[in-house]
């Protein structure tokens, strides 16, 4: 037996016992079009963009599982649509914190602010958040649990 096929043995070997792991998924990068937005109220702050990484990661596999649903019915038909144009829409983040509930436990959240085709020559979109009432599928929000690691909403805009 060469060196080469006792590998492939040991791995064979190990896969089936289930001593493998599988693979990480590679993290998205971040591109010119995610914008990570100062803090400008008390209740908000920066993430840092190891923070936003994980937000768009968890974005990625909402909008791909079938898994997930919005509780919307309209944003749950967009989301597909939404996800087969990811790419198009400008992203922004910026931290926010969510008072506690009776167990005085709060949550610290991402919101991810989408708008399709970049700025849209709407405000500076590196700084300042663009809020947009209707829209349509070209505007939608979601919002990433720091603590819970997970989307806990996601809103596409309505049409007027």
């Amino acid at each position: 037996m060469t060196f080469k096929s006792a590998i492939v043995c040991l791995l064979a070997i190990a896969a089936v016992a289930g001593c493998t792991r599988p693979l990480p998924k590679l993290a998205p990068a971040l591109t010119s079009r995610d914008f990570i937005l100062d803090a400008t109220k008390s209740d908000e702050w920066k993430p840092t963009e190891v923070q936003v990484i994980e937000a768009k990661t968890a974005l990625l596999d909402y909008l791909s599982s079938p898994h997930f649903r919005s509780p919307d019915p309209y944003s749950e038909k967009q989301r597909p649509g939404v996800r087969a144009g990811i790419d198009s829409y400008a992203l922004q983040y910026l931290g926010k914190n969510y008072p506690g509930d009776q167990s005085g436990r709060g949550d610290k959240q991402i919101l991810i602010n989408a708008v399709c085709g970049g700025s849209g020559g709407y405000k500076d979109i590196s700084k300042e958040l663009v809020d947009v009432f209707d829209g349509g599928s070209c505007f939608f929000r979601a919002g990433y649990s720091i603590i819970q690691r997970k989307i806990m909403y996601f809103g596409v805009n309505g049409v007027a």
